[in-house]
């Protein structure tokens, strides 16, 4: 027998006569409260050649509201505090290669668009959002999105630059540095 929350968060799903799974063929991930609480699940295609959505998530639901939520936060916030600063990048995968690569402080959106609540909840741990977003122009777009909404919550705002083809994790798995592109990042 299947859990009632399973079917909740949007892993399963009844179909016409069977149950089938959105998330099949993708990389799977736990999505988080900032209690650190499971409320829903990610997906990230893995195929190059899937032509779905990049990014699936659980459908919302009174705990899982993907403008409320960011991917890492129940980790990061201690040095976040600690250093007074964050990393935002666009997805699970540039998250995970950050912290592996020793970036503790860094959250992801849900493969959606950062909006005002996520960025509320970041003013609470930090000063200062270093944003680390794909090269590509939805990337770059989302990014001219959050300039005010970062003013709204007293977020000083730094975008850091990729090529149009380039993002946090294709960047590190070269074996590259961020830091030269954290340095010279701009307001």
């Amino acid at each position: 027998m299947v859990h009632f929350q399973t079917f909740y968060t949007g892993f399963l799903a009844q179909g016409t006569g069977s149950i089938y799974s959105s998330f099949e063929e993708r990389s799977i991930f736990a999505i988080r409260d900032v209690l650190g609480r499971c409320v829903g699940f990610g997906g990230r295609i893995f195929h190059k050649e899937d032509k779905r959505d990049k990014y699936y998530n659980s459908k919302d639901a009174p705990l899982f509201q993907k403008g409320h939520l960011l991917f890492g936060l129940d980790i990061a916030k201690q040095e976040m505090k600690n250093k007074g600063f964050a990393f935002l990048v666009e997805g699970y995968t540039d998250c995970v290669a950050m912290v592996k690569h020793g970036y503790k402080n860094v959250v992801a959106t849900l493969g959606t668009a950062c909006t005002q609540e996520h960025l509320k909840l970041l003013s609470r741990y930090v000063k200062t959002l270093y944003v680390l977003y794909d090269g590509d122009a939805a990337g770059q777009k989302a990014i001219l999105r959050m300039v005010e909404l970062c003013w709204n919550v007293n977020l000083d705002l730094k975008i850091v630059h990729f090529s149009k083809k380039e993002d946090p994790d294709s960047f590190l798995s070269r074996g590259e540095s961020l830091q030269p592109l954290i340095d010279s990042s701009n307001d």
